[in-house]
């Protein structure tokens, strides 16, 4: 008789450390499982490297290329069933990105030029996202595409509220010790569970947007196994 792990759909990659976060604007590690639960405004077709619609389904630059309008898709929504817009857009950026109290690389790819100067952003309206910039900055639509979009709903108290030494509690969310089920994402994965040194186990995100042209739900992989691998042959010790 076959298990039920083996009717299912799965891929299993293989990564040489464990996570060290599941929160997606503090991990600086390149072992993470970010590209599989998040997605951006664009898309990157990874064949012909163009950008496509991902959760913004067009985007418009102004003649003077110093603002760019952004349009959501209809009905997005989060892997907790509650609707992606644009105030899980605005939040992420000016509340996330922006912000001086959380240490996220993702801060300097906002950085235009030389100097201490950021795009601003606004809602429009509830699918409808304005970016304006003091001057043109071609690499804005690329960086759209890496920084992924966070749930307002799920972070903002934790942003808003600090620790006991003044931090925003935002910077201890969505540790690796989270319960899985608390991590809300809005790609294609997400996280069904997390053994240490073993396994991260992926499950097809329900109200993941994408969908054939039979309207048949992507991705068609329902599950990922990211089994861990220590490398203990890089592990030298002194002497």
């Amino acid at each position: 008789m076959k298990s039920k792990a083996s009717q299912v759909a799965q891929l299993v990659l293989v990564s040489l450390s464990d996570p060290t976060t599941f929160n997606y604007a503090i991990n600086d590690s390149p072992y993470s499982v970010f590209s599989l639960i998040y997605k951006g405004l664009i898309d990157e077709n990874v064949i012909t490297t163009k950008l496509e619609p991902g959760l913004a389904e067009s985007w418009s630059i102004s003649a003077d290329q110093k603002r760019i309008i952004f349009t959501l898709k209809t009905g997005l929504k989060w892997s907790d069933g509650e609707p992606l817009t644009a105030d899980d857009v605005v939040f992420t950026y000016r509340d996330i990105y922006l912000n001086k109290k959380i240490p996220t690389l993702y801060r300097d790819f906002l950085r235009i030029g030389n100097t201490e100067t950021f795009p601003s952003v606004q809602k429009l309206d509830d699918l409808r996202v304005e970016f304006t910039f003091v001057e043109p900055f071609a690499p804005f639509l690329r960086y759209a595409e890496k920084l992924a979009i966070l749930p307002d709903h799920a972070l903002r108290s934790s942003v808003l509220s600090n620790d006991a030494n003044g931090n925003p509690q935002f910077l201890s969310m969505w540790g690796t010790n989270t319960d899985p089920q608390k991590i809300i994402c809005n790609g294609p994965y997400q996280i069904e569970s997390y053994t240490p040194a073993e396994r991260v186990i992926l499950r097809r995100n329900p109200y993941y947007w994408r969908k054939d042209v039979q309207k048949h739900p992507q991705p068609y992989i329902q599950r990922i196994v990211w089994q861990i691998i220590m490398c203990l042959s890089a592990v030298k010790t002194a002497g």
